[in-house]
């Protein structure tokens, strides 16, 4: 029998499968045994990964090596194993609660409130629409490449409009006033802008940030207010200040309370009574505009929070961060 002669030495860790799951459930197999036939023990030691004979070694030579190395390995893995149990007993899950302020407790029975008010109107909008694709399954196949036509005909005619230079910095959010009429910018410079859509022309310049802006939006409900006291947008930056403007002053009407870290997103509730912002000390933040305080932080990511954004109904809130 031809028997390959080496003096190099194989790493111990291929003979583990280090991180690979399979690899170590197939090597506990190559360790639950130690065989006799001298063929079975060269096999046994090229799978393990050590090579299959030493310069100068019989037989019994062989035997004893792969009884060592077999010996060795399964005190390796069985330490492995010990130190998982060991971590996976010391890993234990905690339910555990936040307590919420009488503030937090009013908000919640306004946001169940509006919600449910809301849910009609959605659910109406919801049997509509499902009625018209219906209707829409009863056409014949030449009534809906009609159909299909004509809105890619509609489409078809969008045309650029016009063009501003909305800053010397980058620009990062932007956003269409509820009635279509503005639109608001936010720039790296810190800088917010509100627009004139139809003319294209500036209309003001919100000025307050120190580091660049990371959103800026407009209240669903007091945009087209004449008074020049209420909230009708609002703004966030990085140095974790979130600003309430009015669209006729050129400084924030009001300032709540800053974090120590990016603010990355502001949005209101469709109620436009609260407001709630995305943060990157893994939390994202509910305010009451009423009283200009915040009322719940909430904790739950383990990276930072870079967007949220509310349900139409108001009832529920999604947010998202980074895994990488």
């Amino acid at each position: 029998m031809d028997i390959d002669v080496t003096d190099e030495e194989m790493p111990m860790a291929q003979t583990i499968g280090a991180g690979n799951d399979n690899a170590f459930l197939i090597n506990q197999e190559l360790l639950a045994d130690i065989p006799k036939d001298s063929k079975d023990v060269v096999e046994r030691l090229r799978l393990l990964g050590y090579p299959t004979s030493i310069t100068g070694e019989d037989e019994e030579g062989r035997y004893r090596r792969l009884e060592i190395i077999i010996l060795q390995l399964r005190e390796k893995c069985s330490l492995e194993t010990r130190d998982k149990t060991a971590a996976a007993e010391t890993h234990t899950e905690e339910l555990w609660y936040h307590e919420g302020c009488d503030e937090l407790l009013h908000a919640r029975m306004m946001i169940a409130f509006y919600s449910l008010t809301r849910y009609a109107i959605v659910m109406n909008c919801v049997q509509a629409r499902l009625e018209n694709e219906v209707e829409f399954e009863k056409k014949t196949e030449f009534e809906k490449a009609a159909k299909s036509q004509d809105v890619q005909r509609r489409f078809g005619i969008f045309e650029y409009r016009s063009s501003q230079l909305g800053d010397n910095r980058p620009l990062t959010f932007c956003q269409v006033s509820p009635h279509g009429d503005s639109l608001a910018t936010a720039s790296r410079s810190g800088i917010c802008k509100l627009w004139n859509i139809k003319t294209g022309q500036l209309i003001r310049s919100f000025e307050g940030h120190h580091e660049h802006a990371g959103s800026i939006v407009f209240h669903p409900e007091l945009y087209n207010s004449e008074s020049d006291t209420v909230i009708q947008l609002a703004s966030c930056c990085a140095e974790g200040s979130i600003f309430l403007w009015n669209i006729k002053k050129n400084l924030p009407i009001v300032t709540l309370p800053s974090v120590e870290h990016r603010v990355s997103r502001a949005i209101f509730h469709p109620s436009g009574e609260f407001l709630a912002s995305a943060c990157f000390d893994k939390s994202w933040r509910l305010f009451d505009l009423e009283k200009n305080i915040e009322i719940l932080r909430q904790e739950g990511h383990s990276r930072e929070c870079y967007n949220i954004a509310f349900h139409p109904d108001g009832s529920l809130i999604a947010s998202t961060f980074a895994i990488i």
